[in-house]
């Protein structure tokens, strides 16, 4: 008579036999991708290269009616948040993209701010983040 022992796995974990690496590696190569992608919309806002990049284009004009062609931070956020949207649904790493995302869109709305507004905004990120991870921890004594 032989008797079988299982192993317990905590909760929500996947066995290793059946996680394939390629899936693995195809999310964190979307993820750098999209790290990358965000870096260069921040740096082209920055110096201002995107609204250049947005004339010649030939989209200055739909920018205008819209009442955006002064408002390159705002085209900046949606640009990151729309690659962001669309490596999420390619299957990117969410938690990544998410974190890249947020990083990419504070330093976009607020490069142009006062200190203060930059102070304050940052705070709120970190409070946002923090109040993240006590809500998902199972830990009692964290949350207190």
């Amino acid at each position: 008579m032989t008797s079988s022992t299982t192993t317990k796995r905590p909760q929500g974990t996947v066995p290793s036999e059946n996680v394939s690496g390629g899936e693995t590696n195809m999310a964190s190569a979307y993820a750098i991708a999209y790290a990358v992608a965000t870096a260069f919309v921040v740096v082209a806002y920055a110096t201002g290269g995107l609204t250049q990049f947005v004339d010649s284009l030939g989209f200055s004009e739909v920018l205008r009616a819209l009442q955006m062609s002064d408002r390159a931070e705002l085209l900046a956020y949606l640009l990151i948040v729309v690659l962001g949207s669309v490596v999420t649904i390619l299957g990117g790493d969410t938690a990544v993209i998410m974190a890249v995302g947020t990083v990419g869109s504070f330093f976009t709305l607020t490069l142009q701010q006062d200190p203060l507004v930059r102070y304050l905004t940052l705070a709120a990120v970190l409070f946002c983040i923090e109040l993240y991870g006590m809500v998902v921890s199972r830990n009692a004594v964290r949350v207190l």
